[in-house]
């Protein structure tokens, strides 16, 4: 069976080599069985034909549908992807902020470790240098006083050689 773009193109043939009708121009004698031949011939070939365009135009459709579906799939993973980089950037940027944050308060801690401790020692030395200076006070009031009993003494014999 010949397709329907084979039985027109003989149609169009048989045109061709027609003699034309006197006097009547444009008309032409036709072998009218033949046509009738072929015009049942593209009949019986228009569901053969319609029914590959059917089909082509459904692989297509599904070709289509598929080529969607696969668009989709790559745009949900590309979205997935972009929200996870999204997240772990979040993520990275919150822990930057809190050890930023941590590091700020050890550091101020540690400062005000250091104040407490130079305070510390500061008013243990002051106490420590008062108490040295009490002692030292004390030291020298009894020196001071040993010395004066000595001289005492020896004035007090020295009173008692003379008599």
């Amino acid at each position: 069976m010949n397709s329907v773009e084979d039985l027109l193109d003989e149609i169009d043939a048989m045109l061709d080599k027609s003699k034309g009708l006197p006097l009547a121009k444009g008309k032409l004698m036709v072998d009218g069985d033949r046509v009738r031949e072929i015009i049942d011939d593209i009949r019986l070939s228009l569901p053969n034909e319609i029914r590959k365009a059917r089909g082509i135009v459904s692989e297509s459709a599904n070709l289509l549908a598929e080529a969607r579906k696969d668009a989709e799939t790559i745009t949900r993973k590309a979205e997935e992807k972009a929200r996870i980089l999204v997240s772990q950037e979040e993520i990275v940027r919150k822990a930057t902020v809190q050890s930023n944050d941590i590091l700020t308060q050890a550091q101020t801690r540690a400062r005000e470790f250091r104040k407490s401790a130079t305070d510390y020692s500061e008013n243990i030395m002051r106490k420590t240098e008062e108490i040295i200076a009490e002692k030292l006070a004390e030291l020298r009031r009894a020196r001071a006083n040993l010395q004066s009993a000595v001289q005492a003494d020896a004035m007090i014999k020295s009173d008692e050689a003379k008599k």
